[in-house]
Formats: C-alpha cells, structure tokens, sequence
C-alpha cells in the first residue's frame, strides 16, 4: 500500500517538474489563450500539496528542512551567481541570499511553510486562518522575491491541505459518507466537469492574479474576491489530480523521485536562455511546439539521472555536516 503512495505522489510531483520547466522554458507560450494559466494554477500547487502531505510537527523537522532545503538555497544561489557572471561579466551581490534568485525563492518559501506548520496546527481552524492570511498578505507591498514571502503565504493553504488531507477525507467520509461514495463512483465524469470549469473560470482571470508575485491594484475587495478565487481553484485542481494519478511506476515517478535535482539544474538553462536571449523557435509554429516539448522532456530525462541526484546529495550532506550535527532519519 506504501510503495503504491509513492508512486501516486512521485507522479504528481513528475507532472509538477515538467509543468515547471515548460514555464520556465516559456513553452507555455506554444499555447493558445489558456496555456500559462493551466500551468500557473497546477504546477506550484502540486508542489506545494505534495510538500504538505509528507510534512511533519516533530521537533527534528527544523533541522532536516535547513538541510533539505536551506542548504541547496544557500548553495545554488551561489553557483548560480557565478554562473551569470562567467556568462555576462557581471555580479550582484546585493542583498544575496534575501532577494532570491530565479526560482530558488521556492526553496526558501517551503522552508519557512514547514517551520510555520507546527504554530498553524495549534489552531482550532488551521486551513482558514491560512486562507485569510494569504488573502490579506496580498495588501502588502514587497519585492516577490525576497525570502518568497508573497508567494509563502498565497501557496501555504494549498501546503496545508496537503498536510491535512488524509485527517479531512476521513472526516469527511464520516460524517458525509454518500456524498464521498458518490464522489468515488462518479468521479470520471466529476473529473472532466471539474475541468471545463476551471478552464472556463481562469479565462476571466488574468494572469498577474495567479503567480501572486505584486500587491493587489485597484479595488482592494475586488482584488481579494480574484485572489479567494485563485487559491479555490488551485485546491480544485490537485484535488482532482491527486485522485486521479495513477499509482502505477512511470517515467513520471523517475521524474518526481529526483524532482530537486531537476528543478534546482534547470535553472542553468533557464538563466542561459534569459541572459543570452535563447529562443527555441523555427518558421512553423506547430513544429515549435513539438520542439520545445521534445527539449523540456529531454532536460527531465537527463536531469531525472539517479546519479545526479546522488551527488547533489553528497554535496548537500558534506555542507550540512560542517554545520549541524548528525540527523536522526
């Protein structure tokens, strides 16, 4: 039952990581009209979900996320710096390891989610009182990129119902059980409902909405009601794809199981692209699209290696030692 679990959350996780890639590869722009918007409320929150499903409140867990996830910040924003400056000849220092660069900021967010988790659990209601900390937090004026905070608390619902998940369902199907058993029994059907409303929803929502990244602008209550709506839709969606992935090995495991490996080397292409103006594009659009997603499925595969993920975590494990002391798993 376990080594199904796995699979199920590793291909969830899979999904996630190519998703990411295309985004960050600016694959999504292939898409007509709503290709952005799918991978903005699917990716992240899958991560995020899946984070918050395996997450713990046990006193050990500060010191094993610095080391899963402080670490590989501190490193990477390091490596990636020098990266950018044997490409361009420039550097910048500046506030380095509080203003993220590229994508590491979710490193830092998931971090602090994790430390956050067992305050939020003393609560009578833990899910709400995130959702209207993330509803309000949008108020705020600060750079998306330091320490992750906007986005920090826009995605910590989505972490916690992860975490909670299991105690909700069981919940749920005590005191609603014919609604669950009608869940199960028609779920196809609830699945492919589910998603032509949430393609017809985010079609009214605009994109700047969804990556939580700037400060509410224009009407506040109206801003709020989008944001309300954004993080409803998120939940939606990994609902229904948690329910839906298979539990069966696939390429897509391979790709969840080495996740950070591919999520934290991607971004030397990502910086390579942005820096150098790199464009995958050839004269016909639909040959374009067939390359970008040949490229994005070609970067997962080599950066799924399990060797590489092996020596990212030895470089991970020799910092950790020079500062923390050993870790009981």
């Amino acid at each position: 039952m376990t080594h199904e679990r796995i699979h199920r959350f590793d291909n969830l996780k899979g999904l996630a990581i190519l998703m990411i890639v295309c985004w960050h590869l600016n694959t999504s722009e292939m898409f007509p009209m709503l290709g952005d918007k799918i991978l903005y409320i699917t990716a992240l929150p899958l991560f995020f979900f899946v984070s918050g499903y395996f997450s713990k409140t046990s006193s050990d867990q500060y010191a094993k996320s610095f080391k899963r996830l402080l670490i590989p910040y501190i490193i990477f924003t390091i490596v990636l710096k020098l990266f950018r400056f044997m490409l361009t000849g420039k550097i910048d220092i500046s506030m380095i390891f509080i203003q993220a660069s590229v994508g590491l900021w979710f490193l830092v967010a998931l971090f602090f989610m994790k430390v956050m988790l067992p305050l939020f659990d003393k609560f009578r209601y833990p899910l709400l009182t995130a959702f209207i900390c993330a509803v309000f937090f949008g108020i705020i004026d600060i750079h998306p990129n330091i320490l992750g905070l906007t986005r920090l608390f826009a995605y910590f619902p989505i972490f916690l119902l992860g975490f909670y998940y299991n105690s909700y369902m069981e919940k749920l199907s005590q005191i609603r059980p014919k609604l669950v058993g009608f869940y199960q029994r028609h779920f196809k059907l609830i699945f492919i409902l589910g998603i032509l409303l949430i393609l017809i929803a985010i079609n009214f929502l605009d994109a700047r909405v969804m990556v939580f990244k700037t400060p509410y602008a224009g009407n506040i209550l109206f801003e709020m009601i989008k944001r309300v709506a954004v993080i409803l839709i998120e939940m939606a969606m990994v609902l229904l794809l948690n329910r839906a992935m298979t539990n069966k090995e696939s390429i897509l495991t391979k790709f969840g199981r080495n996740s950070m490996a591919i999520y934290m080397l991607h971004m030397f292409i990502l910086i390579y692209f942005m820096d150098m103006n790199v464009k995958l594009y050839v004269a016909n659009d639909i040959i374009t699209l067939i390359v970008n997603l040949a490229f994005v499925f070609v970067v997962a595969v080599i950066l799924s290696s399990d060797i590489i993920t092996k020596y990212m975590n030895k470089i991970t494990d020799f910092v950790a030692n020079l500062i923390l002391k050993p870790i009981d798993y």
